[in-house]
């Protein structure tokens, strides 16, 4: 019984494209990380110089899907001829067609094509991953490809003669502008490529061409297998062939046919005009091959002459020295150069010499490395083309970078103009090859030679590949300026990152950690404000008084005749950037000079007492205790304020909070009421319409710019908006009391509800950073919880859309009393060190930020709680803030910079530079230790170091390996020791251990940290693998000057060969196992050496160990795992269970629910595999089988897993004092390959049983993106035997948290389901349970 949750999000662009999405006339980036699918906006920053404009990626809205990214394309339809629609392929063989909906601001699932069954049940082999592929002329017709099956889906497309009609008619109101299709596409229809040509071997890769009138595809195919060994014998086995298919009698013609190509190319490149033909690339040379079927060849390296009987017909670049494996083609648009960008990031022109519509010849030539400086864009995985010669580069194992093209004139050497007149020097032959679909007919294209300049814009963070990371401490100070650390002791992710030169360290911290500068105790106070960046105003509550301190005196108190320093204070505000102040008590209204003197009172509170304020400009609004609000302008010229009325209508309505703001908000409305008067009137719904109301600025109806607006939050919990001159005219928020999707504007209702208050604080502010900002309107209910949306207009009006992705901070029920118990309270932020924020006090407080690059977040803020919170601001501090805990300490600092926030958690990187194998935490030092190694020349030697007969040394040598273990300090994360390895000597695992130290002879032993490292040898495939086990001691020394981190060095303690490599090392009862070749080995650390103490034979090689206590479990790489107990009088290792599946272990570890023990096992198919020990099971034998509990398929390769303990939340009311509680039980935490974080936690039983339930709810009647089924996504991959053991399947929390999602009337709904009175008071609990169980590491 348990649940999984992704709590860190995947990073790792796979895929990406430029499209006109949501506009006809800016192309906007989609990307694929995973399951989530983003759509960004390209901005040009205001901040750029002039000439030099500085382009920026924002994002508009993302979505988590329910399976894996397999491909994007965009897709222009007759449906809607202005914007292009997106093919969203998925996991195994489906893909979904999606647009974009302007009113809603949300995509729309148009249709779903799911070919897994049909695919299945035509092939004996398993499905695994499948191509998309899309004609890119017209569009007519796209296909999926598993091997040689070929699944096509004709589109309708216009004819000629409807284009033409549509041309000739410039009457908007035309039957043919009008007409909408009565479907997008035909029925599908699978064949395979023999039988559209039986010459058609095993297809390697097959493209869709461009400059072709009917659809047409290039398909590279093996006529008989070879492999390098045997190319003596077989080689040029590939053939090229181009086919035109004909969709209606389902067949193909050929067009020609290019045979005896090398074995090694595997990519055609389709070439767009003014070029034309394709591209194919082998690792070792290019071949062009025009649309006539004329071949050009080039070789990159000398290897080609060894692959090919025809290398005379190459164009001998092989000075380059190119491997074109994992190498990556963009055609520059409107130019006859192809950009490559090689594997490891370098850049290359593919220069063709184009004379009209022929190509003559093509040339290689490397680019300076000044033209493309600080650009890094190692391993592309998809490259996006984007308005404004802007480029996106997903890169699979780096960060993704935005890039721009410049022509340099200076340089130009050549600019010619190329007429391409389909009428000219064409003869019937030519008239196949359409190429004025490209080109727009007689569209003159300029060809140029100019040097071009690449210049780096913008990149999306990237932190994978992750494969392996370990638990430690980010921050160990204890004390921080005098005050306890508030992040003391709190367990962060410490994961590696990146490959090669672009290797790094993540650090993930559950919560934020400010820079603290300095501290501030106090006796008694309840809050604080700061005013004029010189006052600190504190408010003591219980012997109501109030004091004023000075920044820049040592905060010595000021004595002020006028200031009212014998009540608490309400609220304290600034007027005029600080020249006038505000104090508010619960009867009085003061207004002072800088000096706190008195200026103006207003004494209009006489029957009543203020209980909340909100202040902005001149205007000041006050809640009173029964209810009414009152709004004063002050005039601080003149030192008088007038009282401003508001509508009539709201007279006997119960105000609770507001705010005022400057926003659009009723920008549409007051300039034309009719926009809600004709709401029941049907909107236009031609996409024409569409486009001009929501997409085209010239024909936006209302003005961007602000204007003042009143907020009030009522009794019945509506939200009520007007502006200063509102004429009695009242707006309100519709269903916002069920917080709805979407909330729209109508005119306020006087019929109230029963007063019922949970809507507890509003907020509408702008949010981001320095870059971008958008306007939010943030909800704080009662119970804690915040909820947030964004501002939009859709073509009409403005209107909000819900925040989804949020995390949970609260229940909307008094469901997580913990969370409450100390008032939460939302404080902005207009400047946040370059953010806008918004501070949530609490016991668990929470900053809000919202970077550019992602939705708005939520993060923790501290482990401590925070009562009162203020923006900080003096000589030291700069845009910071101050903030109050629950034993009266005040903390000033800032946010730090040096952390990524576009995650769910704060993410700092530091760059390393190399490749990180394993890591591991030293708790005794504080200190990280490293597996690294970099790329050296192998020298082939056999096991006597004599050269291996045969090796060709005019031939590119081979590629080895050196490693070397390195200690990294937290203090600054720079090395300070170092141990390098032998050549072609890896550090394969790395842990450290607490091993019992001592001689034979003595009856007890000391415990004692050591790090313990198992190497293997990295030799070619005849010689047999060797490794070793290292132990090394981290020692105190006497730091070097200057540097203190360097207080900490390597001692080696012992060393020893082995037969086989050593593939996992872990500790069990104070001894260590090596696992080396096929055995497993416990050793024994005494004073004179290392003693082996039990051993066990494996079947192929340990992949993972681990142990709890004295139980071990050993993965295999075919066997699946073993349970043994390890025993020390007698030493010896007891077999207890085996799990009987063949499984490929990629990592494992335990789980512990009520003394149960569990496995959990992430295999090398992207699968969970939970099994038990349960000797009193009858199925178990006797415990000798591991029962199959569950399996649950995720999106990503798993690659590394930690144990660790489950806690849970606990408060003590009397001291005021925040803790943590053990249960007993381990939950897991795992990493995946595209940079996401997930976790395994076990669920009582009665818990279970709810989310169980609302997880069936929530698949079966709830829209999911892409028409997508998450049942489907989780256990639609695995075998029959599988989903038969799946009686109690692992939950899945990232379905089951969009419960928090709805509105209030689904969820009751889906409360009633449950069958329990209090049904969703508990499911409340069991939400917060799941949400916070990695909160409080």
């Amino acid at each position: 019984m348990d649940a999984y949750h992704e709590f860190i999000e995947p990073t790792r662009v796979s895929h990406c494209v430029g499209a006109n999405f949501i506009s006809p006339s800016v192309k906007h980036l989609i990307v694929g990380k995973a399951t989530l699918l983003q759509v960004f906006e390209v901005i040009t920053l205001k901040l750029a110089k002039p000439g030099q404009p500085q382009h920026h990626l924002k994002l508009v809205e993302q979505y988590k899907l329910h399976g894996l990214i397999t491909d994007l394309k965009p897709l222009r339809t007759i449906e809607n001829p202005e914007l292009d629609y997106l093919m969203v392929a998925t996991k195994f063989a489906k893909f979904s067609i999606i647009k974009w909906d302007h009113y809603n601001h949300t995509i729309s699932t148009v249709s779903l094509h799911f070919y897994e069954n049909l695919i299945q049940n035509s092939t004996y082999e398993k499905l695994s991953r499948t191509l998309l592929l899309l004609e890119p002329t017209f569009n007519s017709i796209s296909c999926v490809r598993f091997k040689n099956l070929l699944t096509f889906l004709p589109f309708e497309t216009l004819d000629d003669d409807e284009d033409d009609d549509d041309d000739d008619d410039a009457d908007a109101d035309s039957p043919n502008r009008e007409k909408v299709p009565d479907q997008l596409f035909d029925s599908s229809f699978l064949v395979d490529a023999q039988n559209l040509e039986s010459s058609i071997g095993n297809i390697v890769d097959l493209q869709f061409l461009h400059h072709f009138r009917e659809p047409t595809m290039g398909v590279l195919s093996l006529k008989s297998n070879t492999w390098a060994g045997i190319l003596p014998k077989v080689k040029d086995n590939i053939q090229f062939m181009v086919l035109t298919l004909d969709v209606i009698s389902k067949t193909a013609v050929s067009v020609f046919k290019v045979e005896n190509l090398p074995y090694d190319i595997d990519r055609i490149i389709p070439l767009k005009a003014p070029l034309n033909g394709s591209l194919l690339v082998g690792c070792n040379e290019l071949i062009h091959v025009d649309n006539g079927g004329i071949v050009r060849r080039i070789a990159v390296n000398a290897f080609t002459s060894a692959i090919t009987a025809s290398s005379k017909s190459y164009a001998d670049q092989t000075d380059l020295n190119l491997k074109l494996e994992g190498s990556s083609f963009v055609q520059i648009p409107q130019d006859h150069r192809l950009l490559m960008i090689m594997e490891r990031g370098g850049f290359y022109y593919v220069n063709f010499e184009v004379d009209g519509k022929a190509i003559k010849s093509f040339v290689i030539e490397p680019i300076d490395k000044s033209a493309y400086q600080n650009i890094e864009a190692a391993f592309v995985t998809e490259t996006a083309i984007l308005d404004n010669n802007l480029m996106f580069i997903g890169s699979a194992n780096g960060s993704s970078p935005l890039i721009s093209w410049d022509y340099q004139e200076s340089h130009k050497t050549r600019e010619e103009q190329v007429e391409i007149n389909k009428e000219e020097d064409m003869d019937d032959d030519e008239d196949l090859y359409n190429e004025e679909e490209e080109d727009g007919g007689n569209k003159k294209v300029v060809i140029t030679n100019s040097m071009i300049e690449y210049t780096k814009h913008d990149e999306l963070v990237n932190n994978g590949p992750i494969s392996n990371f370990t638990l430690g401490y980010y921050n160990t100070e204890k004390y921080k300026s005098k005050l306890r650390n508030p992040n003391f002791d709190e367990v962060s992710i410490i994961s590696n990152g990146g490959t090669h030169e672009q290797g790094k360290l993540n650090i993930i911290t559950p919560s934020i950690h400010p820079t603290i500068s300095s501290s501030l105790s106090f006796s008694q106070i309840n809050r604080m404000w700061t005013i004029n960046k010189k006052y600190l105003i504190t408010s003591d509550d219980v012997n109501s008084k109030s004091d004023i301190f000075q920044f820049e005196k040592s905060f010595a108190r000021l004595s002020s005749d006028d200031f009212i320093s014998d009540q608490s204070t309400i609220a304290m505000h600034e007027l005029n950037n600080g020249k006038f102040i505000l104090q508010i008590t619960s009867k009085a209204i003061r207004l002072y000079d800088s000096s706190f003197k008195l200026l103006l009172a207003i004494d209009e509170i006489k029957d009543d007492e203020i209980v909340n304020t909100t202040l902005k400009d001149e205007f000041l609004m006050l809640f009173l205790s029964r209810g009414d609000v009152k709004i004063f302008a002050i005039n601080t010229y003149n030192e008088t304020y007038t009282t401003l009325e508001i509508p009539k209508i709201l007279n006997d309505t119960i105000i609770t909070s507001g705010y005022i703001t400057n926003s659009t908000l009723l920008n549409a409305v007051l300039k034309d009421v009719n926009l809600l008067l004709n709401k029941g009137v049907k909107r236009k719904h031609s996409s024409a319409s569409k486009l001009e109301d929501a997409t085209d600025p010239k024909s936006a109806p209302v003005s961007d710019i602000k204007t003042k607006t009143f907020i009030l939050v009522t009794g019945d919990n509506r939200i009520v908006a007007f502006n200063r001159f509102h004429n009695q005219r009242c707006y309100q928020l519709n269903d916002v009391s069920i917080f709805t999707d979407q909330l729209t504007l109508g005119f306020f209702d006087p019929n109230s509800s029963d007063p019922d208050p949970f809507i507890k604080q509003v907020m509408l502010n702008e949010l981001g950073d320095e870059k971008h900002k958008e306007e939010y309107l943030t909800i704080l209910t009662i119970g804690g919880q915040v909820l947030m949306y964004k501002l939009f207009h859709d073509g009409e009006n403005y209107r909000f859309v819900k925040e989804k992705d949020l995390a949970l901070t609260g229940a909307s029920m008094t469901a997580y009393s913990i969370g409450t118990a100390i008032e939460r309270r939302m404080a902005y932020f207009p400047n946040l060190n370059g953010y806008t924020g918004i501070f949530v006090t609490g016991v668990t407080p929470f900053l809000i930020l919202k970077p550019t690059h992602s939705i708005p977040r939520i993060f923790k803020f501290t482990k401590i709680s925070v009562v009162s919170v203020a923006p900080y601001d003096d000589s030291k501090v700069q845009n910071g803030l101050i903030f109050l805990d629950n034993d009266k300490n005040a903390r000033i600092g800032n946010l730090p910079l040096d952390f990524n926030y576009e995650n769910t958690w704060p993410i700092k990187q530091i760059h390393i530079g190399e490749l990180i194998k394993s890591i591991t935490y030293h708790e005794s030092s504080n200190a990280y230790v490293l597996s690294t190694f970099t790329e050296i020349p192998y020298d082939c030697l056999d096991e006597e170091n004599n050269p291996i007969v045969g090796i060709d040394k005019t031939k590119p040598g081979a590629l080895s390996y050196k490693g070397s273990i390195k200690l990294i300090s937290p203090i600054n994360w720079s090395v300070i020791d170092s141990v390098e390895l032998k050549d072609n000597e890896i550090g394969m695992t790395i842990k450290s251990m607490a091993l019992d130290v001592g001689s034979s002879v003595k009856k007890f032993k000391n415990k004692k940290e050591f790090i313990v490292i198992g190497t293997g040898k990295y030799r070619m495939e005849d010689l047999s693998s060797n490794g070793s086990f290292l132990i090394l001691e981290i020692i105190d020394i006497i730091p070097e000057p200057g540097r203190p981190e360097t207080n900490h060095k390597f001692k080696e303690v012992f060393k020893e060969d082995t037969r086989g490599a050593v593939t996992s090392v872990c500790e069990v009862s104070g001894r260590f196992l090596v696992s080396q070749g096929q055995k497993v080995i416990v050793r024994d650390l005494q004073d004179d050496g290392v003693v082996p103490v039990a051993f066990l034979d494996t079947s192929v090689y340990v992949t993972e160990s681990k142990s709890f206590g004295n139980l071990l479990i050993l993965g295999d790489s075919l066997k699946s795992i073993w349970l043994v107990g390890f025993d020390a009088e007698p030493f010896r290792m007891i077999m207890l269970g085996k799990d009987l599946q063949s499984l490929d272990v990629n990592c494992a570890d335990f789980i512990v629910k009520d003394e149960d023990i569990y496995v959990l096992i992430a295999d090398n198919n992207n699968i969970l595999h939970l099994v038990q020990y349960d000797p009193e099971d009858p199925s178990s034998l006797n415990g000798q089988r591991l029962i199959n509990k569950a399996s649950f398929a995720v999106n990503s390769s798993v690659t590394c897993m930690r144990s660790l303990p489950k806690v849970e939340e606990t408060y003590d009311y009397e001291q005021g004092k925040k803790g943590v509680r053990l249960t007993g039980d381990f939950q897991s935490i795992a990493s995946t390959i595209d940079g996401s974080f997930i976790n395994v936690f076990p669920l009582s039983e009665a818990s279970y049983r709810r989310l169980y339930i609302i997880q069936q709810q929530l698949i079966d009647k709830e829209y999911h993106y892409c028409g997508l089924n998450p049942r489907l996504n989780r256990f639609g991959g695995l075998s029959v035997t599988m989903n038969d053991i799946n009686t109690k399947p692992i939950l899945d929390y990232d379905v089951i948290r969009g419960y928090a999602k709805l509105n209030i009337d689904r969820r009751n709904y889906l409360a009633s389901k449950v069958g329990s009175k209090q049904g969703m008071y508990e499911i409340w609990k069991d939400l917060i349970e799941c949400e916070i169980v990695l909160r409080n590491l």
